[in-house]
């Protein structure tokens, strides 16, 4: 049975509880040397401590902190940005999934970023050098946003003052994000503020039953149940304010510290199924990012148009392949169809589907025929 991430089996989830809460550990495959990691449930919530860590004093706007995020991105992601008091400014992209600049010199009138976010989408590095070039030149911190990366390839984390990663994203555990920071001074500012977040973390046994269920499911119930749940291809979750639970749990923490052992096995797992993805669909799709030497968070298919990308999710759909839609834009990008027409392109015409390593060759070949 496949889901879209990795499903943990039961000898790692036993010996993972006897564990004991390793922090150091876990965050060995995402620190580079004077690196510090904070660890969150997820990165939404290390978003929102970034935004309480300016109000005590480090940003530079008046009124409320000035976050830009790129218009291609999840809205859910930034509720608990918002509901700490973030003013939060889209800004576009082009189809190279860079921010386009121009566009960026323009909007520095309406407001100077306190946050400028640089998304590394679906894996692959972005282009961290220009990004750090601009917030020189307007003052703004630097956040690279790698929750899309497996671990610190190539250029990814190695301009930002600050990066996100989201292993819960990628490997069998129930939750765990890191903000990793390289000045010290910020990351005690950072901590100091994310205690007005609380404490509270995810419970993880909701998680371990319902993954103990799937992995248990039989395929053919585990399709039917894909078939009944993919909501609508034009469909988006609706926007809601995400439980208080911003600390990674203890167990999944420990989870993290011997799931990281396999991130190679991982890296070439993802690699090797996108290849297959990409071979497998022939003339009825093509991929929007060519594998190269970084490691795909999912294979994401452009099916060139909102009709055929339609069509190609429910026909997959059907027959049981986890498929996915993204992002669920926010409503201040889709009112504005002019300058964010890119990001509602790609929305309309990709489809996501899954690389990990639950995924096996047969599978795809029986999808795609």
């Amino acid at each position: 049975m496949v889901t879209m991430a990795p499903l943990p089996n039961i000898s790692a989830l036993l010996a993972a509880a006897a564990l004991p809460c390793d922090e150091n550990k876990a965050s060995a495959p995402w620190r580079r040397d004077g690196d510090q990691a904070l660890w969150f449930s997820r990165s939404a919530f290390a978003l929102a401590a970034l935004v309480l860590d300016l109000q005590a004093g480090r940003g530079r706007n008046s009124g409320a902190p000035v976050v830009w995020l790129p218009d291609y991105f999840c809205n859910q992601s930034t509720e608990p940005a918002r509901r700490a008091g973030a003013r939060i400014v889209h800004y576009p992209i082009g189809e190279d999934l860079e921010p386009n600049w121009p566009s960026c010199l323009n909007l520095i009138n309406d407001a100077k970023p306190d946050l400028f976010v640089l998304v590394h989408y679906f894996g692959r590095p972005a282009n961290g050098q220009a990004a750090r070039e601009f917030c020189n030149e307007t003052g703004a911190t630097l956040i690279e946003d790698a929750a899309h990366a497996l671990c610190p390839e190539g250029s990814v984390g190695s301009h930002g003052d600050a990066t996100f990663y989201s292993p819960h994203k990628w490997l069998a555990i129930p939750n765990g994000a890191a903000l990793i920071v390289r000045d010290p001074t910020l990351a005690i500012g950072i901590a100091g503020a994310a205690q007005a977040l609380g404490n509270a973390a995810p419970s993880p046994m909701s998680w371990m039953i319902r993954r103990l269920i799937q992995r248990a499911m039989p395929a053919s119930l585990h399709a039917k149940a894909i078939r009944k749940r993919t909501p609508p291809f034009k469909n988006d979750p609706m926007f809601t304010t995400l439980r208080q639970t911003p600390s990674a749990s203890r167990l999944g923490m420990a989870m993290l510290a011997r799931a990281a052992t396999d991130i190679e096995r991982e890296a070439t797992a993802r690699r090797r199924n996108a290849m297959q993805w990409e071979t497998d669909f022939g003339e009825n799709g093509k991929a929007f990012l060519p594998v190269g030497d970084w490691t795909p968070y999912r294979f994401v298919l452009d099916a060139g148009t909102v009709e055929t990308a339609e069509t190609t999710y429910h026909h997959l759909a059907a027959k049981g392949c986890p498929v996915e839609t993204w992002p669920d834009l926010a409503p201040e990008v889709i009112a504005n169809p002019q300058r964010h027409a890119i990001a509602i392109g790609l929305r309309q015409r990709l489809v996501f589907l899954p690389v990990h390593n639950g995924v096996e060759f047969m599978d795809i070949r029986s999808w795609t025929s």
